[in-house]
């Protein structure tokens, strides 16, 4: 059984946010900033596959940790009278480095929330989802094997 992505071509990703994020000064005399706010692009996305990228032009080269992520999804359940979003993956991003995230398929709609670190007081951020070709996956098979097939 083979699994079938084309993560090399180009023309599979489409481009869902790009964003330069800026952290608020509280203090301009002794240079003190508050953290770049946790941020939420305003829309939902349906790919089980994206790839996050960052970048800060002012850090260090020893510098590594970007941030981390929050992919959630509705599990319906209500509460309080509302219907919070359900985390389904966490993991961290790294700075000047593409990362290819596989998301499980238990979801058509998917938000993303950034964690930026605390010691960034700007960042560069893209997301791209892919949109290429995935029907031999394993997933997938198991899928039709076990009666749940999808379109």
């Amino acid at each position: 059984m083979t699994v079938k992505y084309d993560f090399t071509n180009g023309n599979n990703w489409t481009l869902f946010w790009d964003e330069d994020l800026t952290a608020e000064q509280t203090n301009p005399v002794l240079e003190r900033y508050y953290p770049i706010p946790k941020f939420t692009p305003p829309t939902l996305f349906q790919s089980p596959i994206i790839k996050v990228w960052c970048k800060n032009p002012d850090a260090p080269s020893h510098w590594r940790l970007g941030g981390r992520y929050f992919i959630k999804m509705s599990a319906g359940t209500v509460i309080s009278g509302g219907i919070p979003e359900t985390v389904i993956k966490v993991g961290k991003f790294y700075l000047n480095q593409a990362e290819i995230i596989m998301i499980p398929p238990w979801s058509p709609n998917y938000s993303i929330t950034f964690d930026i670190a605390y010691w960034h007081r700007t960042m560069s951020l893209a997301m791209w989802e892919y949109t290429g070709p995935n029907t031999n996956t394993i997933d997938r098979k198991l899928d039709d094997l076990l009666g749940y097939p999808q379109s």
